[in-house]
């Protein structure tokens, strides 16, 4: 019988007769955004459908206390990580070459209307 079809008989996903990554499978390419509240939470079953998503542009979970110590580490690592990259972008957004370019050019043209005022004043 076909998944969606034990599905809707059943309308209990119990990793048995449905699978809960055989569904997020096929519903998640089409989502915009998923929201999970989830009582346990393993990076395993994470993993099964990582891929899946990772494409989703807006995740949000909600996990009980119910982890490993891996799965712990893992998402204080994914949080540093994250930290580390905003860091990273926030300097190039303010170091980047075009944007050090345009700051030295501007300082030219300010310091040179300066000047020019400067000897214009007779100084």
């Amino acid at each position: 019988m076909p998944s969606l079809l034990r599905l809707q008989r059943h309308n209990v996903i119990d990793n048995r007769e449905v699978t809960l990554r055989e569904e997020l499978l096929k519903v998640l390419p089409r989502c915009k955004a998923a929201n999970f509240a989830l009582g346990y939470f393993f990076l395993s079953g994470y993993r099964a459908i990582h891929e899946a998503v990772s494409k989703v542009p807006r995740i949000r979970l909600l996990i009980s206390g119910n982890v490993t110590g891996e799965t712990v580490d893992a998402i204080v690592a994914g949080y540093k990580a994250l930290d580390t990259a905003r860091m990273e972008l926030d300097k190039r957004r303010i170091l980047n070459p075009e944007a050090r370019h345009s700051k030295v050019e501007e300082g030219k043209r300010l310091r040179s209307r300066s000047l020019c005022r400067e000897s214009a004043r007779g100084g």
